[in-house]
């Protein structure tokens, strides 16, 4: 199961999020994996871009597909970034993996490493929810991650958030910056 966005392209939710974000401005992906993400920023013309994985063959093929893309091995529980390093830090999918008991600790270097916006898609769920993940418990949780965002961090305030349907069920994703 992952991040289903509701049909809606990925290009269509960056339109509607970061498109207002200087094409200088730099961008922090904690979790990019194989860099689609960030690959698909390069192409609509962000060019200041860095990423995080835990696995150093993600970081390879990341580097590969997206070059020029700053990459660093590293959990989202110990960002090998600088304080207040990136105008934009985001991640996909990513907060859902991690249990309730470490998410302050993940939130806590999203917001240290980011001088202006912390931009998320997530699972939305009102109250916090585990899911069976690859026939296992204690792998996926879905949330309000904004509530969660905004009731630890009081310096932070909500630009935008949309809800997204799923198309086959009643599931949700909520992206907000």
């Amino acid at each position: 199961m992952s991040c289903g966005c509701g049909g809606v392209a990925r290009s269509t939710i960056i339109d509607q999020f970061p498109s207002e974000i200087p094409k200088t401005a730099s961008f922090l992906e904690v979790g990019c994996n194989a860099g689609n993400q960030l690959l698909l920023l390069k192409q609509m013309g962000w060019s200041n871009l860095s990423g995080t994985a835990l696995q150093p063959y993600a970081i390879e093929i990341a580097q590969s597909r997206v070059p020029g893309v700053t990459l660093k091995q590293g959990s989202a529980l110990a960002l090998p970034w600088a304080d207040n390093s990136f105008d934009v830090v985001f991640t996909s999918g990513v907060s859902i993996h991690i249990s309730p008991d470490e998410l302050a600790q993940a939130m806590d270097e999203l917001h240290r490493v980011s001088k202006a916006y912390i931009w998320c898609l997530q699972y939305f769920a009102p109250e916090v929810a585990q899911i069976r993940y690859r026939d296992r418990g204690e792998l996926l949780w879905k949330m309000d991650f904004v509530r969660a965002f905004l009731e630890r961090f009081r310096d932070l305030e909500l630009v935008k958030e949309t809800r997204l349907q799923y198309l086959q069920n009643a599931n949700l994703d909520t992206v907000f910056f």
